[in-house]
């Protein structure tokens, strides 16, 4: 503590004695803002009814269909794209087909990756997935990984059915207890339950201050009156860089979670579905509040047709149905057979519901003022990416949609459906995100799929 002290005091007098270090700190401060930026990336399963998301009009103009409707107060943020595959990706290295597994990997990294239970052996991707690439010129660098948030994705069994993978190929499981990741990153930080922590950066900033000011008044009698004004007005300066210094203690946001809400929890109970997916969001708004973390993945599901629906609305057409795979696929199985509409709307009305929860999380992120930002809030620093393993329910990997909110700092241009030539791989999606948030890789999962294209339509500057 001793020698931290000692190195702001010394920096603090030179600060003082130099304008052009102060003007160099506040450019740097404008600059941390500036580059600022965070990356959500978010599963569904089992697809989309693209008819039923969203409907190309003249130009620009597009109109939010029933799945997408909840989210109409964020339309001018969207950017749809239609008509994505993953055939290509699918095809390029193997001839091992299974769509549910394929279609993870495919869609979030660009390659493919098999379950040993397809041919006895097992493939990872050859090469990491979306989030992992965006880390790298995102995170901090004291923060390495993205941050994995789960809503019952079937745990380890399913380790091959995870939307992201690491650089050597093996698949990162998604946390699906709320409560183990409350008190991994948050227990310590609650405002009410750490006082003392918080004390403590109050007393080392009062310290630093009051330190800096005495060492000031001896400088002080020896300059004259105007020089003197400069530098008692120069002390609020400091203050700021003295938050750059030590954010993590001086400049650390209160972080609002109930505790009770995280204590008792049954990630496992189908019903609890929503419920966990809002506490889980949660989490992620008060890990960028904090800047714990700048990218983070959120899964919900994990391909499987058995999933409960009795966490849907009761007005929902189909909820005495009880498995997703039963209202999605025309051939359900136990002699059921639903017609294409009922299957399209019955889709379309799960999906509605995964709509108003990510319209809470962008309302709340609009609410919360950026650090260092005041006339931003974290939302205007953050894109989110939202995607299926398929296109259609029927598996069907040629209707494949990616749906953004947020413009990665302006690069992105929002506000528009795209509908791309048919069978435009996946991987030029991806690479033009990853481009458009800094990265420089030359392509995007296997190379001879993307060819280092970037899709133009996506960028403002086009």
């Amino acid at each position: 503590m001793a020698s931290r002290r000692k190195l702001l005091k010394t920096a603090a007098l030179a600060f003082f004695a130099s304008p052009l270090l102060r003007q160099l700190a506040q450019a740097q401060q404008q600059l941390d803002a500036t580059r600022r930026q965070r990356l959500i990336v978010m599963f569904t399963e089992l697809g989309y009814t693209p008819h039923l998301w969203s409907q190309k009009e003249s130009g620009s103009d597009f109109i939010l269909k029933t799945s997408l409707l909840p989210l109409q107060d964020h339309k001018q943020e969207m950017l749809i794209l239609e008509n994505l595959s993953t055939n290509k990706t699918m095809a390029a290295r193997t001839k091992v087909r299974n769509l549910h597994h394929q279609g993870f990997s495919a869609m979030f990294t660009g390659s493919v990756a098999l379950p040993s239970s397809v041919d006895g052996k097992t493939h990872g991707p050859w090469g990491p997935s979306i989030d992992h690439l965006a880390a790298q010129v995102l995170h901090d660098p004291k923060v390495h990984n993205p941050v994995h948030f789960g809503v019952q994705t079937g745990g380890a069994v399913m380790s091959s059915r995870t939307i992201s993978w690491a650089a050597d190929g093996k698949p990162e499981y998604h946390q699906n207890n709320p409560g183990k990741i409350f008190d991994q990153y948050f227990a310590g930080l609650l405002s009410d339950g750490n006082a003392s922590e918080e004390e403590r950066a109050q007393r080392l900033k009062k310290s630093v201050i009051d330190d800096v000011y005495a060492d000031l008044q001896d400088l002080m009698r020896s300059v004259d009156s105007e020089t003197k004004k400069r530098l008692e007005a120069d002390l609020e300066s400091f203050r700021q860089v003295e938050k750059v210094v030590i954010p993590d203690l001086v400049n650390r946001p209160k972080i609002e979670l109930n505790q009770a809400d995280y204590q008792g929890l049954n990630p496992s109970n189908k019903g609890d579905r929503i419920k966990l997916m809002r506490l889980q969001m949660k989490l992620m708004v008060a890990g960028f509040k904090a800047d714990l973390f700048r990218v983070s993945t959120l899964q919900v599901g994990y391909g499987n047709g058995g999933t409960n629906l009795q966490w849907m609305p009761r007005g929902f057409s189909a909820r005495g149905k009880h498995w997703h795979g039963e209202v999605s696929h025309r051939n359900a199985g136990n002699g059921v057979r639903n017609t294409q509409e009922q299957c399209d709307t019955w889709t379309a009305e799960i999906l509605a519901v995964y709509a108003e929860v990510v319209n809470e999380l962008i309302h709340e992120l609009k609410s919360i003022p950026e650090v260092g930002q005041p006339d931003r809030s974290l939302w205007d620093n953050t894109t989110l990416l939202w995607a299926s393993e398929m296109g259609r329910p029927e598996h069907k990997t040629n209707s494949c949609l990616y749906t953004l909110f947020g413009s990665a700092g302006g690069v992105l241009k929002t506000g528009q459906h795209l509908i791309l030539p048919p069978n435009t791989p996946t991987n030029q999606a991806q690479l033009t995100l990853l481009r458009a948030l800094g990265h420089k890789t030359p392509s995007f999962g296997f190379p001879e799929v993307s060819g280092g294209k970037v899709i133009s339509e996506m960028l403002a500057s086009a």
